[in-house]
């Protein structure tokens, strides 16, 4: 999850890849290790879906699922996390141009969304469960305008604490950026996220390559 930061509306975006069928997720509106969204794609060889979960004092609900196959292998892809209020919009679409930025992506097809007021802010982070072989790049955390709003009154109207935008650099140290954890049921772990250099069209990715997996969650 990345470190000291508290997003509210805007938009998250990333290209992931995976070379192994499994679980992986995009994680928002993180408050804390049992308070937090994701986004789930998963494949085997006999299924794959995407869906939206949230996480609340550990307890796990799905707020949306669709059984469309999950992802391809090693295929890149673009993936924007749109929150707008009680509204959670996912875009997603095989990478087309390498770095494209938030407004280049901004007619990419929608593949899930669900509307859900639970946290209405957070941090971001990235998960996966039975997938050995995933790789991230181009984060790029945009939020939305850094202004109050004439809701005073409105409790879910919020302004942001941290209004600028943020992108991964790739440090000399990810833990600079990040804090880690794997779950006490997990196995064949621990969780090995690295930063990698000169992978596919990337000069540098987030990498996590170990097996490690959760038999508590699907």
């Amino acid at each position: 999850m990345l470190k000291d930061k508290l997003y509210y509306d805007g938009k998250f975006k990333s290209a992931v890849m995976a070379k192994a069928n499994g679980m992986f997720s995009i994680i928002f509106r993180a408050v804390d290790q049992d308070n937090f969204y994701t986004f789930d794609c998963f494949k085997d060889d006999k299924q794959g879906f995407k869906r939206i979960r949230r996480f609340k004092n550990g307890v796990e609900k799905t707020l949306f699922k669709v059984d469309d196959g999950g992802f391809l292998l090693d295929t890149w892809y673009n993936v924007i996390v749109e929150l707008t209020g009680y509204q959670i919009t996912i875009r997603m679409d095989i990478e087309k141009k390498v770095e494209a930025t938030i407004e280049e992506l901004a007619d990419m097809p929608v593949v899930a969304t669900v509307g859900d007021g639970t946290f209405p802010g957070g941090s971001i982070g990235f998960a996966v469960n039975k997938l050995q072989g995933f790789y991230v790049d181009d984060i790029v955390v945009n939020p939305s305008e850094c202004k109050k709003s004439v809701q005073e009154n409105n409790p879910f109207v919020f302004m942001p604490k941290d209004c600028s935008r943020w992108s991964e650099t790739f440090g000399t140290d990810i833990n600079t950026q990040w804090d880690f954890s794997d779950p006490e049921t997990s196995k064949q772990g621990p969780s090995t996220w690295k930063y990698s250099q000169r992978f596919s069209d990337y000069s540098n990715v987030v990498a996590q390559e170990s097996k490690i997996f959760n038999p508590t969650q699907a």
